[in-house]
């Protein structure tokens, strides 16, 4: 089964109410309830690209702490919410936030395609 990334901007309510989940099952039914808002304007999907965003931001392994911060932080970095297997729920707080977009907002195409291709094996055309 192939998993999809889905990046949502949360509320400080939602933040809250995040954090405060005491188990697995818990934290899914408040993702479950800011899933179902789905505002297109506060969420990024990187879909099945995640993986290879993951990759490409750190050192090339999809480990949660792999890299430097705060480019680790962009997919699977963060605080790490959910315990079991299924899902991965990673919390990056507002501060990171700002942290992470100064950081992305000097990568360019040409870089992020390097890297890929460094970590894959490919040639650039």
């Amino acid at each position: 089964m192939a998993s999809r990334g889905v990046h949502f901007a949360l509320t400080n309510f939602q933040a809250q109410a995040v954090l405060a989940a005491q188990n697995d099952a818990e934290l899914m039914s408040v993702i479950e309830e800011i899933e179902e808002r789905w505002n297109e304007e506060y969420l990024a999907q990187s879909d099945k690209a995640w993986n290879a965003i993951h990759r490409c931001l750190t050192d090339g392994s999809l480990l949660y702490e792999s890299g430097q911060y705060p480019l680790n932080h962009c997919i699977c970095g963060g605080q790490q919410l959910y315990s079991g297997e299924d899902y991965t729920v990673s919390f990056v707080s507002a501060v990171q936030v700002k942290d992470v977009a100064a950081a992305l907002s000097k990568i360019n195409h040409h870089w992020m395609q390097e890297r890929y291709f460094t970590i894959y094996g490919a040639t650039i055309i």
